[in-house]
Protein backbone atom coordinates (compact mmCIF):
# COMPACT_ATOMS: atom_id res chain seq x y z
CA UNK A 1 0.00 0.00 0.00
CA UNK A 2 1.87 3.06 -1.12
CA UNK A 3 1.12 6.77 -0.25
CA UNK A 4 -0.77 8.57 2.49
CA UNK A 5 -4.10 7.23 3.51
CA UNK A 6 -7.51 9.35 5.80
CA UNK A 7 -10.32 8.74 7.38
CA UNK A 8 -13.32 9.70 4.65
CA UNK A 9 -14.66 13.12 4.68
CA UNK A 10 -18.14 11.22 4.66
CA UNK A 11 -17.83 9.55 7.76
CA UNK A 12 -19.02 9.93 11.35
CA UNK A 13 -17.05 7.98 14.19
CA UNK A 14 -17.84 7.99 17.70
CA UNK A 15 -15.34 6.10 20.19
CA UNK A 16 -17.45 4.21 22.77
CA UNK A 17 -16.23 0.92 25.45
CA UNK A 18 -14.31 -0.84 23.57
CA UNK A 19 -15.24 0.11 20.33
CA UNK A 20 -15.16 2.43 17.43
CA UNK A 21 -18.30 3.39 15.83
CA UNK A 22 -18.12 4.74 12.52
CA UNK A 23 -20.72 5.04 9.95
CA UNK A 24 -20.94 6.70 6.41
CA UNK A 25 -23.52 8.96 5.21
CA UNK A 26 -26.25 7.32 3.54
CA UNK A 27 -24.72 3.37 4.57
CA UNK A 28 -25.21 1.36 7.18
CA UNK A 29 -22.68 1.85 10.46
CA UNK A 30 -20.07 -0.19 11.54
CA UNK A 31 -18.72 -1.29 14.74
CA UNK A 32 -14.58 -1.58 14.83
CA UNK A 33 -12.75 -3.34 17.79
CA UNK A 34 -9.42 -4.38 18.21
CA UNK A 35 -6.63 -3.93 16.06
CA UNK A 36 -9.33 -2.28 13.43
CA UNK A 37 -10.40 0.49 16.51
CA UNK A 38 -6.48 0.99 16.84
CA UNK A 39 -5.80 1.97 13.38
CA UNK A 40 -9.00 4.07 13.12
CA UNK A 41 -7.36 5.98 15.87
CA UNK A 42 -4.13 6.22 14.80
CA UNK A 43 -5.47 7.55 11.37
CA UNK A 44 -5.76 11.28 13.48
CA UNK A 45 -3.67 12.86 10.69
CA UNK A 46 -3.28 11.23 6.85
CA UNK A 47 -0.82 8.74 7.64
CA UNK A 48 1.16 6.07 5.50
CA UNK A 49 0.55 2.22 6.51
CA UNK A 50 3.88 2.43 7.76
CA UNK A 51 3.76 5.49 10.28
CA UNK A 52 0.07 3.63 11.29
CA UNK A 53 2.11 0.43 11.97
CA UNK A 54 4.44 2.08 13.71
CA UNK A 55 1.95 3.83 16.29
CA UNK A 56 -0.08 0.53 16.36
CA UNK A 57 2.30 -2.08 17.12
CA UNK A 58 3.95 -0.04 19.69
CA UNK A 59 0.55 -0.41 21.44
CA UNK A 60 -0.68 -3.55 20.66
CA UNK A 61 2.43 -5.56 19.87
CA UNK A 62 1.01 -6.77 16.05
CA UNK A 63 2.60 -7.49 13.68
CA UNK A 64 2.89 -4.91 10.24
CA UNK A 65 1.32 -7.32 7.57
CA UNK A 66 -1.69 -7.49 10.23
CA UNK A 67 -1.78 -3.72 10.46
CA UNK A 68 -1.67 -3.22 6.79
CA UNK A 69 -4.56 -5.53 6.05
CA UNK A 70 -6.70 -3.75 8.49
CA UNK A 71 -5.58 -0.51 6.68
CA UNK A 72 -6.55 -2.70 3.40
CA UNK A 73 -10.08 -3.59 5.02
CA UNK A 74 -11.28 -0.27 6.32
CA UNK A 75 -10.50 1.10 2.43
CA UNK A 76 -12.36 -1.88 1.11
CA UNK A 77 -15.47 -0.80 3.15
CA UNK A 78 -15.17 2.77 1.87
CA UNK A 79 -14.27 4.19 5.85
CA UNK A 80 -11.11 5.25 4.84
CA UNK A 81 -9.70 6.20 1.50
CA UNK A 82 -6.02 6.99 -0.46
CA UNK A 83 -5.15 10.72 -0.33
Amino acid sequence: MAGRVCRGDDVLWRLGPGQVVVRRVGYPGLDLAGLAAMVWLALDEPSTASEIADVVAGLEGTDVAAIVAAVEELIAVGVVRHR
